[in-house]
């Protein structure tokens, strides 16, 4: 950690103590300015440099993959404190290779998250949230272009509202829904 408290240095170890990788982050003042991820030799694996407007929001990131050449350069649209930016990704021509926009309720919950994609031919895939009247989240589902449902998942809530079980429904090629996986959470109270 530096003087502010703000993390540097994060280095993952194997069993031997040998470092597997390493994850470096430099600051300006508490802004963070580049982070990059190294493997065990040291060689960079990822790197990313962050730029702010002049009020310390973020508002872009030029991202690098040195093994596969590939850049991405993402632009985050100003929102407010605490939500998720809408983002646009460039490749290092400068054309668009992804989209993402948000869509929030009148209590600023999430209810809607659509990403557009044009590597392979666009792509849009659409993710909507529901929630109950405590605000908890009940079902998040994913919609392809035409609205056909990709996949659903179903919370549930214990008595104190901790998450305790997730039901993950998959779109079988007869257009049923289908149960894939149910997690089951379980806590210990002291």
């Amino acid at each position: 950690y530096n003087e502010a408290g703000k993390l540097v240095e994060k280095r993952s170890e194997n069993s031997e103590g040998e470092i597997e990788h390493s994850e470096n982050w430099k600051y300006s003042s508490d802004l963070l300015m580049e982070t990059n991820l190294k493997d065990g030799d040291g060689k960079i694996l990822e790197y990313s440099k962050f730029s702010y407007t002049k009020e310390g929001i973020l508002c872009e990131e030029l991202k690098f993959n040195p093994e596969t050449e590939q850049e991405i350069k993402i632009l985050y649209d100003v929102l407010l404190p605490g939500k998720t930016p809408d983002t646009t990704l460039y490749n290092k021509v400068g054309n668009i290779i992804q989209r993402t926009r948000h869509t929030y309720n009148e209590k600023q919950l999430l209810v809607k998250e659509i990403t557009e994609s044009v590597s392979n031919g666009l792509q849009k895939f659409t993710s909507e949230f529901q929630y109950s009247e405590d605000d908890l989240l009940e079902e998040s589902k994913i919609v392809d272009k035409n609205d056909n449902l990709i996949s659903k998942i179903r919370y549930k809530y214990n008595e104190f509202n901790l998450p305790c079980e997730e039901l993950h429904y998959e779109k079988t090629s007869s257009g049923d829904e289908n149960l894939e996986s149910r997690i089951i959470f379980e806590y210990e109270y002291y």
